[in-house]
């Protein structure tokens, strides 16, 4: 555990969601180290970032080709997380960003979300 990333928390089944709190200064642009994560992590990985910032949870997913391969689009996914919270999101099956309006108490909701869907969704 760093001291940059002190929330981190990571899932594993057959991709692995990965999430980070309080990011928006340190991993800025959001989608483009949801993207480096997941190219580190590999083809089977997929990565979820949130984190809150100016009153609202800004999240950053992105699916490797593995991901993407068993049905898991980045876009869908962020979309729906978002649509639950009532915000708004989407993008490309490897690359998506979504907004939440809300206070920074729900970016571990969002997170624990994010976990518990992707679990559906791998069955």
């Amino acid at each position: 555990m760093s001291r940059w990333c002190p929330n981190l928390q990571l899932f594993e089944w057959p991709l692995t969601l990965l999430g980070f709190q309080g990011f928006q200064t340190l991993l800025a642009p959001r989608q483009e180290a949801a993207a480096g994560l997941q190219a580190q992590l590999g083809d089977a990985a997929a990565v979820v970032l949130a984190s809150h910032a100016d009153g609202k949870v800004a999240v950053a997913a992105a699916a490797g080709p593995g991901a993407v391969g068993v049905g898991l689009k980045a876009g869908a996914f962020v979309g729906a997380l978002a649509k639950r919270f009532g915000g708004g999101g989407g993008g490309r099956p490897a690359l998506a960003t979504a907004g939440i309006k809300g206070g920074a108490a729900l970016v571990s909701d969002v997170l624990a979300d994010a976990e518990r869907a992707l679990a559906e969704a791998l069955g």
